[in-house]
């Protein structure tokens, strides 16, 4: 089921009365989901929106697939002090490693 549909159909749901918590039973996952899918909470997509075509990664320098990395490892907060432009590569390989 895409994205849409999915969102759809808990829109339907919803309006049937059902609860965040029954919408979530169905789709098998949790009731805080259904509600972010439900408002169009996207978090990474405010940090995303800092992302600039001049940014390049500040490991390697490449301007390609570039992604932010969160310094308190909360996704949330998008605050500039808070965030890092890395490319793929050195994201999975600076910051997520074991």
């Amino acid at each position: 089921m895409e994205k849409l549909e999915r969102k759809n159909a808990m829109a339907a749901l919803k309006a049937q009365g059902k609860t965040y918590r029954e919408i979530a039973k169905h789709f098998d996952i949790s009731y805080q989901r259904v509600h972010q899918i439900l408002r169009d909470y996207m978090p990474w997509v405010y940090a995303s929106n800092r992302v600039t075509k001049e940014d390049d990664c500040i490991s390697c320098h490449t301007k390609e697939n570039l992604h932010i990395h969160h310094i308190n490892k909360d996704r949330k907060d998008n605050r500039i002090n808070n965030i890092l432009t890395v490319c793929g590569h050195c994201h999975l390989k600076s910051f997520h490693t074991k």
